[in-house]
């Protein structure tokens, strides 16, 4: 009677178990060189050491895939506060961006600067003027809106400046205004019929 050695693979090819190796017990366990994968009858197996090293390979591998998850998920929270910051720097961006236009606004609101050397003059809405000469009437725009302003000023020595509503009130008076005090500007708003020009 011939004894036949068990079958494993080896390298990927079957071939008996080398000396040396012994197959004991129902679960089969190789000694002193485990084979890895062995054939006994008509079951596969896999020796101890192989199973063992499979197992620690399968739970590294589990535990990188759960620190990739973590790294991800992180990446994922990195990634929306990155959008978050992205969105409150847009939304101080068009604040900005308003108060410069607001600014820009206020900035342009006396669009029209007028030197006035001599004889008199009707002003614009938004028009500031600088008076020179003594005797000089300004006379205040007509058909005016709430909102309108213009402004008048004396230069050094003239305390005669007339200043005329053009039909409308200045401070509630139905009559014209003189500026009389040298080196002062007087800025006039208009409010309403009732109300006039008003002093700012």
């Amino acid at each position: 009677m011939t004894t036949r050695r068990p079958l494993v693979l080896v390298s990927g090819s079957l071939s008996e178990l080398p000396q040396g190796d012994t197959v004991v017990g129902a679960n089969p366990s190789l000694l002193p060189n485990p084979s890895g994968l062995l054939l006994e009858g008509s079951k596969l197996g896999i020796d101890g050491v192989a199973l063992v090293s499979g197992q620690a390979a399968q739970t590294t591998a589990n535990t990188a895939l759960s620190s990739g998850n973590a790294a991800l998920s992180v990446g994922v929270a990195a990634l929306a506060s990155g959008t978050a910051a992205l969105s409150s720097g847009n939304a101080a961006l068009s604040l900005g961006t308003t108060a410069l236009a607001s600014g820009n606004a206020a900035l342009a609101a006396f669009s029209y600067n007028y030197t006035l050397s001599s004889g008199n003059r009707t002003i614009a809405t938004r028009e500031r003027t600088t008076v020179l000469t003594s005797g000089v009437i300004i006379t205040l725009p007509a058909s005016v809106t709430t909102g309108a302003e213009v402004a008048v000023g004396n230069a050094s020595g003239i305390t005669t400046t007339v200043v005329s509503g053009n039909g409308a009130r200045i401070m509630q008076l139905a009559e014209n205004m003189t500026i009389d005090v040298a080196n002062v500007n007087v800025s006039l708003v208009y409010v309403n019929a009732t109300l006039g020009w008003r002093i700012y």
